[in-house]
């Protein structure tokens, strides 16, 4: 138990005193003026080797591009065996 707790105290020295990375946490200023669907596949068009399986994709829940109050993001992100 001791050397549990001397490690639990340690790992919050080092978490609390350790050295920090400076981060630029601002994002970007994004102007969307045709759409958003038309905005996704352009930014997909200036990635060279996306393979064509894997775009970008929004579902609306209603009317196309109405502002809603929440968003839900979901995104699954694996790699499929050599399709070669």
């Amino acid at each position: 138990m001791l050397i549990f707790l001397f490690f639990l105290i340690l790992f919050f020295m080092v978490l609390f005193f350790g050295k920090r990375e400076p981060a630029d946490l601002t994002l970007p200023k994004v102007s969307i003026e045709t759409g958003v669907d038309e905005y996704l596949e352009a930014q997909e068009k200036q990635v060279s080797n996306l393979m064509p399986w894997t775009t970008k994709e929004v579902i609306w829940a209603k009317k196309r591009e109405k502002k809603l109050n929440f968003l839900l993001f979901f995104c699954m992100a694996f790699r499929p065996l050599n399709l070669n």
